[in-house]
């Protein structure tokens, strides 16, 4: 009996189903049968993290991930002598001020898994600003760090003061009350470290946003720096008040210890530093108490800036397993992982999600707040636009130029480096 036109429609369906069945079981069956082995190289933190947090994918998947910490001190300069043979990894860790410098060197996240709106809705805005170009995405995060204040409450309660400063007006009338200083007038216990570069943790930081929030972009879209028409001077005059010996704020010299170490050993009341130097501070003095505070902010600002400094996760462009790379950072950076990181680490997320859990922590809790409120700028070479800054703050801090000088030569500097990039 022939079918009929409807019974022809239904037979066809059910061979083309199984058919597509048929080959969906050859193609995972051929995946799941294809292992591989990821390697990853990352700074500061140690193998044991990544055992846990990699642990669930590589039973999922069967592939390997082979986790390799590198020293923070040679990191950049191995990274890349590993590229140039053809013998670095297949995934690093990509500091947030690199992508003008070595984006021709990582490949872009395929636009399935990432594009730069889901990177702006999912993570701090300075995500997006500094892993996206053209709408690729370069690296993502799993942390998001924030220099914050970190101050010393026994300090504080001795000169009666019941809080830390909120602004930076705050601060000044504070300084006075927290220095000590002998009968010659030499500072035995500072205020604030504050005021050179060389001795101070994160002065460049510091002053980029001191900057920020005097209103300059630092560089605009073309790659220009604008500070010297704009907060540039006022900022380094306010930073480096602290530092010079004819001014009401002098508290802080070259001769000190390094800002955290001389935090840890209560030489200093209040200091600054990023949720990865609290490891750092409990090294140098385990069982002092300290506690941490907002960044100060302008009395007179609108809106709070912040300053970020963090790791994102790249791929090599010349990894041959580009997909598979790219695969396992987005399981990586999915809410349970990122939670489990944070955890291992003690470090602020970075997804919006589980920020939002983490504003409460006693420790973590300002770093978590104020990832949404973070800057940061495109640096040529990061390396040396930290020496151009940390040598014109000792320069005007010490009445060797003015504060115009010290801005006008660094705008030069860095404006040379933009110009020499290829």
């Amino acid at each position: 009996m022939p079918f009929t036109k409807r019974q022809i429609i239904i037979v066809g369906i059910v061979i083309a189903a199984i058919i597509i069945a048929v080959l969906l079981f050859s193609v995972g069956s051929q995946n799941k049968g294809h292992k591989t082995t990821l390697t990853v190289w990352g700074v500061y933190d140690d193998k044991s993290v990544w055992g846990t947090i990699t642990k669930q994918y590589q039973q999922e998947t069967g592939n390997t991930i082979t986790y390799i910490e590198k020293n923070p001190e040679t990191y950049e300069q191995e990274l890349i002598d590993a590229l140039a043979s053809g013998n670095g990894p297949d995934i690093f860790y990509f500091k947030n001020t690199w992508l003008f410098k070595h984006f021709k060197k990582i490949a872009p996240a395929p636009a399935a898994l990432f594009t730069a709106q889901s990177v702006d809705q999912n993570y701090p805005r300075v995500v997006a600003r500094d892993f996206t170009s053209n709408n690729n995405v370069y690296a993502i995060p799993l942390s998001v760090d924030t220099l914050a204040l970190f101050y010393n409450p026994a300090l504080l309660d001795q000169a009666a003061i019941a809080f830390p400063p909120k602004t930076w007006e705050e601060l000044i009338a504070m300084v006075p009350k927290l220095k000590k200083v002998d009968t010659t007038g030499a500072v035995q216990a500072a205020a604030v470290s504050m005021g050179t570069g060389s001795n101070v943790n994160h002065a460049s930081d510091l002053l980029s946003l001191l900057m920020m929030q005097s209103g300059s972009s630092i560089v605009n879209e073309s790659y220009q720096t604008t500070f010297v028409s704009m907060g540039g001077e006022s900022a380094m005059t306010f930073m480096t008040q602290f530092a010079r010996l004819n001014s009401p704020t002098y508290t802080w010299n070259q001769t000190m210890d390094p800002s955290l170490e001389a935090f840890a050993k209560g030489q200093v009341a209040l200091a600054f530093g990023y949720a990865s130097d609290i490891g750092y501070i409990r090294s140098v003095s385990p069982y002092f108490d300290f506690k941490i505070a907002p960044m100060p902010q302008p009395a007179s600002a609108t809106a709070r800036k912040d300053y970020a400094s963090y790791w994102g996760l790249a791929v090599s462009k010349q990894s041959n397993k580009y997909q598979t790379a790219w695969d396992f950072i987005s399981q990586m950076t999915q809410i349970e992982p990122n939670q489990l990181y944070a955890q291992k680490t003690n470090m602020p997320a970075a997804k919006r999600i589980i920020l939002q859990t983490m504003q409460n922590d006693p420790v973590l809790g300002v770093f978590a707040k104020q990832a949404y409120t973070a800057l940061s700028w495109p640096q040529p070479d990061p390396e040396l636009v930290n020496k151009i800054f940390v040598d014109a703050i000792d320069a005007a801090a010490n009445n060797r130029i003015t504060s115009q000088q010290a801005i006008s030569s660094m705008a030069t500097q860095i404006d040379q480096l933009f110009n020499k990039a290829p």
